[in-house]
């Protein structure tokens, strides 16, 4: 993931490494976690897959190469779990088991 910083030294724009495709019909936002497990959530004003232009810019302390972006429905409930096991169904299709996150794993 990489940024764009504005005049005012705040991050305004985020591109992502992989496109991603595009939600439509919905309010996009995206929530960033920083490598240090802090998080923040942003309202997407323009998103064409892989470059996200969001509403608030924000400081961007504690930047990282090893950050995240979850995409999806603005203000809806996220769950961070971790995939404990997963088993193939079919070409497509494959059951995944996960376990909820805690924070002690990462200590």
């Amino acid at each position: 993931m990489s940024y764009v910083i504005n005049a005012s030294g705040n991050v305004f724009n985020i591109t992502l490494d992989t496109e991603v495709e595009p939600i439509n019909g919905i309010n996009n936002g995206v929530v960033h976690v920083r490598a240090n497990g802090t998080q923040s959530s942003h309202r997407i004003l323009f998103f064409d897959g892989q470059r996200i232009r969001i509403e608030t810019s924000f400081a961007p302390n504690g930047l990282a190469t090893d950050d995240l972006a979850i995409i999806g429905e603005f203000g809806s409930e996220m769950r961070r779990v971790i995939v404990s096991d997963m088993q193939p169904l079919d070409r497509l299709n494959w059951q995944i088991t996960a376990v909820p996150e805690a924070p002690e794993i990462f200590q």
